[in-house]
């Protein structure tokens, strides 16, 4: 079964586009993972929007839920990396509606190696993080922190770059086209902590 944030980013391209109400703006925030949806520690899904999930969606098996996850990130890695760096990448010729999903569009050569290594670090903390961070947290600051060192080398546009690059594969993340509903949460918001993390290193 699919989740909300994938029917509503999947239709308007197929419909031909869709109208926003702004009485749907509380709705439109909490499908796209804004607030606590996509965030760690993982609270109910969407604030209880998707009522058909049940306590399934919350992650009552946690642990295989980021086995799934990682499963999925390690199946075909280099690809998935490549996948991600378009979302830093100059846009497809011609152009498309559906901003997500232009077949054109090519990878960013420069940011694959920053995407690698934050897939890597969260790969391992979904594994073997547990409640105990297991220095994970203080990989990503280091990364962070190289990240810093090539602004600093006058190279301004990196940190932007790989930070939208995660971005982009975060919200690519279909249900259940590429995993269900409870190891795409965990994905998700551990895509989104790594991002804070950058962010904070970086500003």
């Amino acid at each position: 079964m699919s989740d909300y944030y994938t029917h509503a980013w999947d239709l308007p391209p197929q419909l031909g586009g869709c109208g926003a109400e702004p009485e749907g703006e509380p709705y439109r925030k909490a499908i796209n993972g804004e607030g606590t949806s996509w965030q760690l520690p993982l609270q109910p899904h969407n604030g209880g929007i998707e009522p058909d999930w049940g306590t399934w969606a919350h992650g009552d098996d946690t642990a295989a839920a980021k086995r799934e996850a990682v499963e999925r990130l390690s199946f075909n890695h280099e690809a998935i990396v490549k996948f991600a760096a378009r979302g830093s990448a100059r846009k497809g010729m011609p152009p498309v509606m559906a901003s997500l999903s232009d077949p054109n569009a090519e990878s960013n050569e420069a940011v694959q190696a920053g995407v690698d290594a934050v897939l890597r670090i969260i790969s391992l903390k979904m594994l073997e993080g547990g409640n105990d961070d297991g220095g994970y947290e203080e990989a990503m600051i280091q990364l962070g922190n190289s990240i810093q060192k090539q602004k600093d080398n006058n190279d301004n546009d990196y940190s932007e770059e790989l930070i939208t690059s995660i971005a982009y594969l975060r919200d690519r993340i279909g249900v259940p086209r590429d995993m269900r509903l409870p190891a795409a949460r965990q994905l998700r918001s551990h895509l989104n902590w790594a991002i804070h993390i950058i962010e904070k290193a970086t500003s």
